[in-house]
């Protein structure tokens, strides 16, 4: 815990707020989740306390601030939209939308690739196992040997009398 907290103590609020949040999806029925919530929280309500009075519309709330940042991160129009216009009051305010736009899409690629590796595993697992009993069923009506060796015999055979009648169309040719 103490590595969260002097993470959430940090100056960055985006990183600390995802941090936390990575947490809390891994931990929610933990003490430890409860106090990662707490955190996000804590982390939602710094971009209230920051820009709350002057953009009440975007951050007047947390549920707005929620909703703004969930703007951002899908990269609707966070720049000119957002981020711009808070910039021209709080020219810091960079320090809070880039590294959030930065790790979140991080994160959301990462949820996409997540699934398409998983996607790709599970049709290989059912192919394998397809693979694997169409084989349990070639095994299992498979001859015994003495037959396997009249196959066999049979087969040399019938090449020997190809192979025969090949030289003989072949001395004819000549």
């Amino acid at each position: 815990m103490r590595l969260a907290g002097n993470c959430h103590e940090g100056s960055n609020p985006s990183v600390s707020a995802l941090f936390f949040f990575g947490i809390c999806m891994l931990n929610q029925d933990s003490p430890a989740g409860r106090e990662c919530q707490r955190g996000i929280l804590e982390s939602e309500l710094t971009g209230v306390n920051l820009f709350g009075q002057a953009f009440p519309d975007w951050f007047g709330t947390v549920g707005k601030a929620m909703y703004t940042l969930f703007q951002v991160m899908t990269l609707e129009s966070w720049s000119m939209g957002i981020s711009r216009p808070v910039m021209e009051v709080y020219s810091a305010a960079w320090l809070y939308f880039v590294p959030f736009v930065l790790i979140s899409s991080f994160i959301v690629m990462n949820v996409v690739v997540g699934i398409v590796v998983n996607s790709i595993s599970e049709v290989t697992a059912e192919d394998t196992k397809q693979a694997l009993e169409d084989a349990g069923d070639e095994e299992s009506g498979e001859k015994s040997e003495e037959e396997q060796i009249k196959a066999l015999t049979r087969e040399v055979k019938e090449m020997r009398e190809m192979l025969a009648r090949m030289e003989q169309i072949m001395n004819k040719n000549r």
